[in-house]
């Protein structure tokens, strides 16, 4: 397994709550890219939940990602579907086998390698909802990542939730091996020295306040 050497861009579609419309925005955006000419495959990484081949109108047994992680199939290569869109491709996640939805890190690692190799300029990974672990590790390793929410409260708090929790991963992710309490303790003291140069700003004008013969 060799990953193409041609310059790819891998796009996450991510949000904090179910039902906002991630797996239709994934649809759509894929289906816009194909017709522009760009060879597109769409990823369905919805472990245990998904349904992204239903809205591209693929009811009938297909392989799927569950045959990849079982060893059925050697390669994510092997299972890329045709769809009824020119250029755009998809790996269904329809099949559900137990322990699926909670891959073990050499698998989400091995996930990952494969889906670089994806012989495809645009690759469009649509994640579940919530901020797991698993969701945010694949959101992490992408190009470019696009939270989908909706206008109503729940839904704002939560694509909130899992852009804080991206965020954190990304930091940790980018420390090294720097254990969470150590980061915890850098982000305190971070937080500290702010709030000291706040203080530090306005005291100039408070002391003029109090003295103004006082300056800078």
């Amino acid at each position: 397994m060799n990953p193409d050497k041609k310059t790819k861009i891998i796009f996450s579609v991510g949000g904090g709550k179910g039902g906002v419309g991630k797996s239709i925005f994934s649809v759509a955006f894929g289906t816009v890219l194909a017709g522009e000419g760009h060879n597109v495959a769409l990823v369905d990484l919805d472990l245990g939940t998904a349904n992204l081949h239903t809205y591209l109108g693929i009811i009938k047994k297909t392989p799927t990602i569950a045959d990849f992680i079982l060893k059925k199939t050697p390669s994510l290569k092997d299972i890329l579907l045709e769809t009824s869109r020119k250029n755009l491709r998809i790996i269904s996640g329809a099949e559900f086998v137990p322990g699926m939805a909670n891959p073990a890190h050499w698998m989400k690692l091995k996930i990952m390698r494969h889906i670089k190799a994806l012989p495809a300029d645009l690759i469009i990974i649509d994640l579940g909802a919530g901020v797991h672990f698993n969701t945010l590790d694949f959101f992490g390793v992408s190009d470019r990542g696009i939270v989908i929410t909706a206008p109503e409260p729940g839904a704002v708090i939560n694509a909130y939730s899992f852009i804080k929790g991206a965020l954190f991963k990304s930091f940790i992710m980018s420390s090294g091996n720097i254990p969470c309490s150590g980061l915890l303790s850098i982000l305190k003291r971070k937080k500290q020295q702010r709030k000291r140069d706040l203080l530090l700003r306005g005291l100039p004008g408070k002391l003029k306040t109090f003295h103004p013969t006082c300056s800078h």
